[in-house]
């Protein structure tokens, strides 16, 4: 089954400064993949499940590095906590980007397998 999910939070900063609206802007294509972890938070929050995309380092010759970009919706992420439970990360792809400069949140949205 096929869910389609939007990632908020766009227009946030990462925890390092980064901003990721700027890594959206640069990296993030239609078809792109992403990996959704399970965010690191207290324990008696809400599970937040968390959207990164990796970001080539030194021109693709050593490994990439994954800049977060948001956190699933809520109702997407009620679905694929289960799934997280099992494995550390879920892979997912790009459905459609809207970023442009002058937006502050980008909107990007997915689909899961």
């Amino acid at each position: 089954m096929t869910l389609a999910a939007i990632v908020t939070g766009t227009g946030l900063r990462n925890d390092d400064g980064s901003s990721r609206a700027r890594v959206i802007r640069r990296l993030c294509g239609v078809g792109s993949e992403v990996v959704l972890r399970k965010s690191s938070g207290s324990a008696d929050a809400i599970p937040i499940v968390a959207v990164y995309l990796p970001v080539p380092r030194l021109f693709g010759l050593l490994p990439s590095s994954y800049k977060q970009i948001g956190d699933l919706d809520r109702r997407a992420a009620a679905l694929v906590l289960s799934r997280l439970d099992e494995s550390a990360e879920i892979r997912a792809r790009v459905k459609s980007v809207h970023a442009p400069e002058e937006k502050d949140n980008p909107h990007v949205s997915l689909f899961i397998d």
